[in-house]
């Protein structure tokens, strides 16, 4: 998503075409040059050589608020791990929560996303274990890696 021709091609692959032709300007100028330095990322998205940009969105649960042969509205629960890993960066790592509901559209012969929306948490109390520090967080991405279909 921090990427121009990557995000478009996301935004391409899971919004019915009149939703991503909508949605693809607003989001190019959110994800400014500006925006991506304030997440310590270049113009382009790229994390600097000695550091470790971290976005990963973990759903948590899904709810299905409607349904018909044709549509759909349906709830993720999730959280996400977004921030820079590295010796001296201004934006750690850190644990969002939200909902994204969904309104989808059965579109030739897959569903796709016509609107969407987001609103925090809910967000449970947060856990006795203390933050971990980027070294660990940098290590733990590499070696974990990611579920490849979100890649």
């Amino acid at each position: 998503m921090f990427k121009t021709d990557s995000r478009h091609a996301i935004v391409d692959a899971i919004y019915t075409p009149n939703a991503a032709n909508k949605l693809k300007g607003p989001q190019d100028q959110a994800y400014s040059a500006d925006f991506l330095k304030r997440l310590g990322l270049d113009a382009a998205g790229n994390p600097p050589k000695d550091k470790t940009f971290i976005s990963r969105t973990i759903p948590v649960g899904t709810k299905v608020e409607a349904f018909n042969a044709d549509s759909a509205k349906v709830a993720v629960w999730y959280t996400g791990l977004i921030g820079m890993a590295g010796t001296g960066s201004t934006d750690p790592v850190r644990t969002d929560w939200k909902t994204w509901t969904f309104e989808l559209k059965w579109v030739g012969s897959d569903w796709k996303i016509e609107n969407d929306s987001q609103t925090d948490g809910p967000a449970p109390v947060a856990g006795d274990i203390p933050a971990s520090g980027s070294d660990d967080i940098t290590k733990a991405v590499k070696e974990y890696g990611g579920f490849t279909y979100a890649r």
